[in-house]
């Protein structure tokens, strides 16, 4: 196109001359079209991309307008029509699969192993006066507890009458035991949407 405000010279496709304004004013009556004003004084609104550059400087208006058209009609607005493409998008069923989980028991032995613990309780005879008690110990396995008594004498005195030694042993039990242990398989089938329901079993 030329440059702002330019008239340019318009010849339709029988011939007719005219003008037109490629860059009209903001405000006009049709805005996003182009006014072509005729010698025979009709106007034509047209799309801008209607008029078709000529080597020589005019331009084309590929549009036959009749010159024995009614005389009353100082204007005609000519449509552009413009082509979109639509592009829509559809779910099909091609096809399914049909997942079965099947779970599988078996026995096994297990040789197990089982801790308990035994307390043995041994009394140690100490019959000994002590000004003040003892707290109880432990002496590795053993835990040593002091057991006291009062008794009568001249004066009353502490006595250790004797100590508990209580010894811990750790005794293992071997055996075995019979678990059950389940084992997880999946089965694939596929679903053929045209033969039915019928599944077909994957390979």
């Amino acid at each position: 196109m030329t440059g702002m405000n330019d008239t340019v010279n318009v010849v339709t496709a029988n011939g007719q001359k005219g003008t037109a304004d490629l860059a009209p004013a903001e405000g006009q009556e049709r805005p996003g079209l182009v006014r072509v004003r005729l010698d025979t004084g009709r106007d034509l609104w047209v799309g801008p991309e209607m008029l078709l550059r000529q080597p020589d400087g005019h331009y084309l208006l590929p549009l036959a307008v009749p010159a024995d058209a009614d005389e009353r009609v100082e204007s005609m607005v000519v449509p552009v029509v413009e082509e979109e493409a639509l592009v829509a998008k559809r779910t099909v069923q091609t096809g399914g699969v049909r997942v079965t989980k099947l779970v599988h028991e078996r026995q096994e032995q297990v040789d197990t192993t089982t801790v308990n613990e035994e307390v043995e309780v041994h009394r140690e005879a100490v019959g000994q006066f002590v000004d003040q008690p003892e707290p109880a110990r432990s002496e590795g396995d053993h835990t040593v507890i002091p057991i006291y008594e009062e008794v009568v004498v001249v004066e009353k005195r502490l006595r250790l009458k004797e100590r508990w030694v209580i010894t811990k042993r750790r005794v293992e039990t071997p055996g075995s035991e019979v678990l059950p242990l389940r084992r997880e398989e999946a089965v694939v089938e596929r679903l053929d949407p045209k033969a039915g329901s019928a599944p077909q079993q994957a390979g």
